[in-house]
């Protein structure tokens, strides 16, 4: 498994970082606190939320791999550097996902790494699908739970 997740998105924010961070704490009952440089966090002693916006090589990597023209990258972590398989970081990675997929125009792939067989979920239109070849499904405990029923589920992948 992953040490850590990553959430490539298309928001249609003014500030994506800000407002998605924002959103996220504001779904887990938490506060936005500042990360070493200033820029807003989700620090918790069970996780780490932080975002960035990708410079034009990372944009056109992400372009490139899963035909998504993102505008912001949120890293999801154990703040410890544990494992995250008895972690709620991925329980609460796909609940947030499910919240920033309800904000019209948003879009997004998680990835566990940057490869074609990398996709754990994704998002557009206000739909989730997940990928049903992520072994995570089964691994990580409450995670396949933290999406609601009905489920779609679909053999996602990148661009070779």
């Amino acid at each position: 498994m992953a040490e850590e997740y990553k959430l490539l998105a298309y928001l249609p924010f003014a500030d994506p970082e800000t407002e998605a961070i924002t959103r996220m704490a504001t779904a887990l009952g938490v506060p936005v606190s500042q990360g070493p440089e200033g820029a807003p966090e989700i620090n918790t002693a069970q996780f780490l939320i932080y975002g960035f916006l990708p410079d034009d090589v990372d944009r056109r990597a992400v372009t490139d791999l899963y035909g998504l023209d993102s505008n912001l990258t949120l890293v999801f972590t154990d703040p410890v550097d544990e494992q995250l398989v008895d972690s709620p970081v991925a329980q609460s990675m796909m609940r947030l996902a499910q919240t920033l997929a309800a904000v019209d125009g948003a879009r997004g792939v998680i990835v566990a790494d940057y490869t074609v067989d990398g996709i754990i979920l994704r998002f557009q239109n206000g739909k989730v699908t997940l990928n049903q070849d992520w072994d995570g499904w089964q691994t990580l405990p409450g995670v396949l739970e933290a999406i609601p029923e009905p489920r779609t589920m679909a053999h996602l992948q990148g661009r070779n």
